[in-house]
């Protein structure tokens, strides 16, 4: 397949285009700075130009301004909104004007659709949920959902595990001094995926026809907060009991404190029932072979 991917050069599509191409994709960047043979273009600047590459088989839309490195003004709240929205809808735009539509749309989401909905069992047929976080994914979703394709896909990512970014770069760096704890209360359940898994789960998207609309990208082992802290201070040989009260964490990091104070007990229900196999189910056994690569 000749695939189209935004954000190829950032923690998850990095790998991603480096496992796709080992799988004998063809694969064009589209980003700021795409380098040799790549296409360039930013977010809410308006449509590619996509006229000058050939036929294009699928996009993977990956590309959005961060969420957890910058407090959450009214401009930074539009930032994040509209790199994903408009984003979305400019890149349809230039798939529109093509006159061979590709056979798959696939986008990024996450869990946060779902809002802090406690203990609740949650699959891809339960109703979103309320707030910031909520708002951005369900919006994301219906310009997604607007993309001229056979087959559209949106995967909401829980929180990615890999050693080079995401949250559990800066876990590791605090638990290693020794500082590490459950946030909050520690109840509050996390949805969870490895690295490598999610780039499987991709890859499995991009190649089955049977996949198409919401898919949880998410282990199907949700786990506590404190869980997620026991498991690695012991991995770490590092104490895991300070705890950062709730209400501090609101005082340093303001509506930023959700991302780890709100809970989702997310189950891949779809994948599941599309035949993907995990293998790394488990948050011990998918530490483990974290901390092997670092």
């Amino acid at each position: 397949m000749h695939l189209l991917i935004t954000g190829g050069t950032g923690f998850i599509g990095k790998p991603l285009t480096q496992q796709l191409r080992k799988e004998g994709h063809k694969i064009t960047l589209l980003s700021r700075t795409p380098g040799a043979g790549g296409v360039e273009w930013t977010a809410g600047h308006g449509a590619p130009d996509l006229s000058g590459i050939a036929p294009i088989d699928g996009v993977v839309h990956l590309a959005g301004e961060g969420i957890a490195d910058k407090a959450w003004s009214p401009e930074r709240r539009r930032e994040i909104l509209d790199s994903r929205t408009l984003g979305a809808r400019e890149i349809s735009q230039a798939l529109q004007k093509l006159p061979t539509k590709p056979e798959i749309f696939l986008s990024a989401s996450a869990t946060g659709f779902y809002g802090d909905r406690g203990d609740t069992p949650l699959d891809e047929t339960s109703p979103p949920g309320s707030g910031f976080l909520s708002e951005v994914t369900q919006a994301w979703e219906a310009a997604t959902a607007e993309a001229p394709a056979r087959r559209v896909v949106s995967l909401r990512f829980g929180m990615v595990l890999g050693s080079q970014g995401g949250a559990l770069k800066e876990l590791l760096r605090v638990f290693r001094t020794g500082l590490g704890g459950p946030a909050g209360s520690g109840k509050q359940w996390v949805s969870w995926i490895h690295l490598e898994d999610l780039i499987h789960l991709i890859s499995f998207a991009l190649r089955s026809h049977e996949v198409r609309g919401v898919l949880n990208a998410t282990s199907p082992h949700p786990v506590r907060n404190e869980e997620l802290a026991q498991t690695l201070g012991h991995l770490l040989h590092r104490p895991a009991f300070l705890r950062a009260p709730a209400w501090a964490l609101r005082a340093m990091l303001g509506p930023r404190a959700d991302l780890v104070l709100q809970s989702q007990k997310v189950y891949p229900k779809r994948a599941t029932e599309l035949g993907f196999t995990f293998r790394f189910p488990e948050l011990p056994v998918a530490l483990t072979q974290i901390l092997k690569l670092e």
